[in-house]
């Protein structure tokens, strides 16, 4: 063999070898991240939805997954990501890659039971037993405060906390007369809040305005005899308390926004749990004030003036002398805010 064609085999073999090692030496592309199109989901029972997965990179030699449902009774998922509402609860979705134990899940709330209520465009949806939500685009109906058709009325009822979605623009009058809710949460597209709405909601605690809600009256009665509310932020927007608006509530604090110009009668007749009131205005709205002149009717009807002597008023800085020439106001414990 000559030393020409022994040196032709060495590099043949050479680069074999190489190639080999190359080849033996090459990393594979693994998964860096799982994620789904969808991380937060309501479905009803009997709903269908399938969940979209993203594997990066793209190239990943290994795209494999397999699912799996925290709550197969509740939700259950195949291997396709098809997931299947089945009964009133949660369940947590989730999806893992075969190469490198990526996950990536989805929350699912069923609700368990919805129904729309009669006479208005608004759902109901029971999340749970304690937390109703109401969905829809238009107003509640006004009821009676003898009408118990609304699913909080049942006296089996354990509903606690109202969230008011979107796109309701208003709650009807006495639509919650005598609930034994606890909360509830108004959003921004709510405009009115009919007459007696919350009276003797006694359990009532907490109302949350959404701060750019368009709510320009609180109407008569609305909250009387709310005997659990202690506190509650106005909105900015509002421009009128109606007659008997807070009237028997167990108020101890609260604080009038300055677009108020209007406090009609017993606004705040019988608060006798009142500490502490804060105004905005340099000088009282006397002129709004019916029978401001009499204690007995006007806007603190039922408060002695030794009550009201006892309760903070707060007043802007520079304000004071305005408030003790009032014919109401001048009974209060007179405090100026800081600048």
């Amino acid at each position: 063999m000559t030393d020409f064609r022994i040196f032709r085999m060495t590099m043949a073999v050479a680069l074999i070898a190489t190639a080999v090692g190359f080849t033996a030496c090459k990393k594979p592309i693994v998964v860096d991240t799982v994620s789904l199109d969808k991380t937060e989901l309501m479905m009803f029972k009997n709903d269908t939805i399938t969940l979209t997965v993203t594997i990066l990179p793209d190239n990943a030699e290994d795209k494999s997954v397999k699912w799996s449902s925290s709550n197969a009774t509740v939700a259950a998922v195949d291997q396709n990501g098809v997931v299947v509402a089945l009964a009133g609860g949660t369940a947590v979705i989730m999806v893992t890659t075969n190469d490198g134990n990526k996950s990536a899940s989805c929350n699912i709330t069923v609700p368990i039971d919805s129904g729309t209520l009669a006479g208005s465009p608004i759902k109901w949806i029971l999340l749970n037993e304690k937390t109703m939500i109401l969905r829809g685009e238009g107003a509640m109906k006004d009821y009676t405060n003898l009408d118990q058709s609304k699913p909080w009325d049942n006296p089996n009822s354990k509903i606690k906390d109202i969230i008011v979605e979107e796109g309701v623009t208003a709650i009807g009058k006495y639509a919650f007369y005598r609930a034994m809710i606890e909360t509830i949460t108004v959003p921004t597209t709510v405009t009115s809040i009919g007459q007696g709405a919350f009276t003797e909601a006694s359990e009532l605690k907490q109302i949350t305005f959404a701060s750019d809600v368009g709510l320009q009256d609180i109407n008569d009665y609305v909250f009387q005899s709310c005997w659990s509310l202690k506190t509650l932020k106005l909105p900015s927007t509002l421009r009128a308390l109606r007659t008997a608006a807070f009237q028997y509530s167990g108020l101890e604090t609260i604080e009038i926004p300055l677009q108020v110009t209007t406090i009609q009668q017993a606004a705040f007749g019988g608060c006798d749990s009142l500490k502490e009131l804060t105004v905005n205005w340099a000088n009282p709205v006397t002129c709004a004030m019916q029978n401001s002149t009499d204690i007995g009717n006007g806007v603190f009807k039922s408060i002695s003036t030794a009550k009201l002597a006892t309760i903070k008023l707060n007043v802007p800085a520079g304000s004071k002398t305005n408030y003790e020439a009032h014919d109401v106001w001048k009974y209060f414990n007179i405090v100026e805010k800081p600048n």
